[in-house]
């Protein structure tokens, strides 16, 4: 029995290290460790071989399941078991955070969540969702030593074995790199698999593309201090990416998306422009030369989750905490419309960089804000508030005489006019001080009718987001078709369009 490390995998160049990898084919019972402990992994190989690290943690769970929605590939199973888990567990706490802020709104006798805004705020996370979506390749891992870091592999030179085989073994590995190991082999199957995504998946090819290739330093995972540094380095390019989609017209055209609605509750932190990633992850590229692509993929959500409970009237204020943390008392102005909330308060977890860089404004408790946007646009239909002001900037790029013009009316500010700053006089921005709110009463029965329907999509989504893995392109695109035009109409109805009853005719005859 050998033990050979990685740097003596690297040693004997690419041939010896094909040849050992070349033998290595999926397992039949792939088990992963449960999260807590990440202290086990076991292959059981049909044939002559059978090797495990073995692991006290009594929650292991099979990778690869028999069955519709799971792949002959354990490594595309990864990103298909961490969906179910996503979808099974994230909307009952969903749930429950909606009903506790209604009590509270209720227990101070303020509104509560209006039916046709909050349907519409949950539809444009849909919406963002089946963005994320791509259809599954079969193609299996191509194993690179490189991304094995602190791995030993021993060889069993017995009769019964195969030599080839590599065995995944040593403490390192199992206790300190099996999460990151495993992160990163997913992302690298979205890379192999390029020639298949439907929307997105390209920010994280990118990402550890640049973290392979030109990383400036290589921090141990188990540090403390590589977990705080990604806490900051996601929250300051965080900070700028949202100051850009503020200050730079054509990304505040998908950002607006986001400050569509005339409400501000839990509903509003789904509310999210389905092409603002296509270009956001753009700003986080310059973390791949020292974030390890684990520690920023993690952080990144829990950034982003963060700033889920932010967006409600029902905390007022949390003391010193406001100093350093954005809390919900700090989102609020950023989502007024008010002249002194205009551009104000882009952090995401920290409020400290806009102390530092002069965006901070404290609210105002004698004057009420008021949500929504400048220029609000009366309409409920998730489908044209993701899109409506992109004609906004190409009116604006038209109108201009020059070609100078034209690039600055892409590129500044959305209040910029020619001859004024960058980011507009203030003198010309409006100071909205109150606005009756756009709402268009229905019926009961069509309320419980478009509920119904709203339910059925959010069933077909959750069923899309745990069977995709086993899809064709051409069958997700149909299922991603079918949630999108659902929701359109939905919206439609809730504006009373006169064409909505006609599209809800089409809707039901070709999809049921």
């Amino acid at each position: 029995m050998f033990h050979h490390n990685t740097q003596k995998l690297r040693d004997r160049g690419s041939e010896d290290t094909g040849k050992l990898f070349s033998s290595f084919s999926p397992a039949p019972l792939l088990r992963l460790p449960c999260v807590q402990c990440a202290a086990g992994l076991r292959h059981e190989i049909s044939g002559d071989a059978t090797f495990e690290k073995k692991s006290n943690c009594l929650q292991q769970r099979p990778f690869r399941e028999e069955g519709p929605g799971m792949s002959s590939d354990p490594w595309g199973d990864i990103s298909n078991i961490y969906c179910r888990k996503n979808c099974s567990e994230a909307w009952p706490y969903f749930l429950a955070f909606l009903i506790v802020e209604n009590v509270l709104l209720w227990l101070e006798e303020k509104p509560l969540i209006r039916f046709n805004d909050g349907i519409t705020s949950l539809s444009h996370g849909l919406f963002q969702e089946c963005g994320r979506v791509r259809g599954y390749s079969s193609r299996g891992p191509e194993l690179d030593p490189r991304r094995f870091h602190n791995l030993s592999v021993k060889h069993t030179l017995d009769n019964n074995s195969n030599p080839n085989i590599p065995i995944i073994d040593g403490p390192d590995y199992f206790e300190s790199d099996a999460l990151d190991n495993v992160t990163i082999e997913t992302c690298s199957s979205v890379e192999r698999s390029l020639d298949r995504l439907v929307f997105r998946g390209a920010e994280n090819v990118a990402y550890i593309f640049i973290y392979e290739n030109f990383r400036l330093v290589e921090l141990p995972w188990d540090s403390a201090w590589t977990w705080y540094l990604a806490v900051l380095g996601v929250d300051f390019c965080y900070y700028w990416l949202h100051r850009a989609c503020h200050e730079v017209h054509i990304l505040w055209a998908q950002h607006q998306v986001h400050h569509s609605s005339e409400e501000f509750n839990l509903t509003v932190g789904l509310r999210q422009s389905l092409l603002q990633g296509w270009c956001g992850f753009l700003f986080y590229l310059p973390l791949a030369v020292i974030i390890p692509p684990a520690h920023f993929l993690t952080h990144q959500q829990f950034n982003l989750l963060f700033q889920f409970w932010i967006h409600t009237k029902s905390v007022h204020t949390l003391g010193p905490l406001e100093w350093v943390f954005n809390t919900p008392r700090h989102h609020r102005v950023h989502h007024g419309c008010n002249l002194y909330c205009l551009d104000k308060n882009y952090g995401g977890l920290l409020i400290i960089w806009d102390r530092l860089f002069g965006t901070f404004a404290e609210e105002r408790p004698k004057e009420e804000i008021i949500y929504g946007l400048v220029y609000n646009q009366p309409s409920f239909n998730p489908f044209f508030l993701q899109i409506f002001y992109n004609m906004n900037v190409i009116n604006k790029w038209k109108s201009m005489p020059n070609w100078q013009d034209k690039l600055a009316a892409v590129w500044k500010g959305p209040s910029w006019i020619p001859g004024k700053p960058r980011l507009g006089a203030e003198e010309d921005k409006l100071d909205i001080k109150s606005r009756e709110k756009y709402n268009v009463q229905l019926p009961l029965w069509c309320n419980l009718y478009l509920l119904l329907h709203f339910v059925v999509v959010v069933i077909g989504f959750q069923e899309l987001a745990l069977r995709y893995m086993g899809m064709s392109p051409l069958a997700v695109l149909g299922f991603v078709a079918y949630i999108l035009t659902s929701l359109t109409t939905i919206g439609m109805l809730f504006d009373n369009h006169p064409y909505a009853c006609l599209f809800e005719l089409v809707r039901c005859l070709a999809f049921f």
